[in-house]
């Protein structure tokens, strides 16, 4: 897009590099304007990646004209589950008003294992959306889908909430957990079951890229559960990298060096209580160079970009 640049436009994964965006609305008229970022790498096994920017141009004027703008959040709903141990999953989208005139909104999704309830509501009263995903008829893969809202009159209508699904299975191609291929049958109240950490495998050496840690959901509860995950170099855990509450099944590592160690564990909780911490297991990651299985795995990962006006 013309209205858009960006700098560096190049550089070395090796070297983490900050990506200033800059918008330049000069000449534009008022309206919503679309364009997208791209990062890609010949080398990179996840080449390209996309980067969506959303330009809103309105044509408010010194004296205080008003206007109408929805805000959500977050903006990307993404789910990770494994097969066979729940029959939904759902998460929350916050939707009001930025602007200054109330507006009434809709909103859509285009998946049949997706659903929003409420499906309208008014942009003043703040308001707490509810996207469902059901999966006791899909396999595993990745899904994708979008979530819409539309307020007629909003300077950003419609706004485009995308939404990622991926399923995924033990190495054995099954499920874990007790609950016999979907229903949560547990009663309420419980603490939470000790998680079982299924990704990468415990004493993985040669791991390239930054790995994304994944584990089973914890079962014994119906409640919402949250996890507490704790990175570090050593198996006592004095030195961490990472420390910090979550509430998804996985977690994608960042600034992980070459050649080092790392250990990882994982507690649930709920209302009523924590589990115990699971297993504690441990992560080679891949020497500057070295090759992986015979073969020289790469990939690039957006951390940071910079939005200039």
């Amino acid at each position: 897009a013309a209205w858009l640049t960006t700098t560096p436009s190049s550089g070395t994964g090796l070297a983490p590099t900050t990506v200033n965006v800059t918008t330049n609305p000069s000449g534009l008229s008022a309206g919503l304007y679309t364009a997208t970022i791209t990062v890609a790498s010949a080398e990179a096994s996840n080449s390209p990646l996309y980067v969506l920017v959303n330009l809103i141009v309105n044509s408010i004027s010194s004296s205080g004209d008003n206007y109408a703008l929805m805000t959500a959040e977050p903006l990307a709903l993404s789910f990770y589950e494994q097969i066979n141990t729940a029959t939904s999953s759902a998460k929350s989208i916050s939707i009001s008003s930025a602007g200054t005139l109330d507006f009434n909104w809709s909103i859509t999704d285009d998946a049949d294992w997706l659903s929003v309830s409420p499906s309208t509501g008014i942009g003043s009263e703040s308001t707490n959306a509810e996207a469902t995903v059901t999966l006791t008829s899909l396999t595993a893969g990745s899904y994708s889908a979008n979530i819409t809202i539309t307020a007629e009159g909003a300077l950003n209508n419609p706004l485009i909430i995308p939404v990622s699904l991926t399923i995924y299975a033990t190495s054995d191609g099954s499920g874990a957990g007790n609950n016999n291929g979907g229903s949560n049958s547990n009663t309420s109240g419980m603490i939470p079951s000790t998680p079982m950490l299924y990704s990468p495998s415990k004493g993985a050496s040669d791991v390239y890229p930054a790995p994304v840690l994944i584990w089973a959901p914890a079962a014994d509860s119906t409640s919402s559960i949250s996890y507490w995950l704790q990175i570090s170099t050593d198996t006592e855990f004095s030195n961490m990298l990472i420390n910090k509450i979550i509430y998804s099944t996985s977690y994608q590592t960042t600034n992980v060096e070459f050649g080092k160690v790392y250990y990882w564990r994982v507690k649930a909780a709920n209302s009523t209580g924590m589990s115990s911490w699971s297993e504690t297991w441990e992560f080679r990651i891949n020497d500057q160079g070295e090759a992986t299985n015979g073969t020289s795995t790469k990939a690039c990962f957006i951390t940071k970009l910079r939005f200039k006006n």
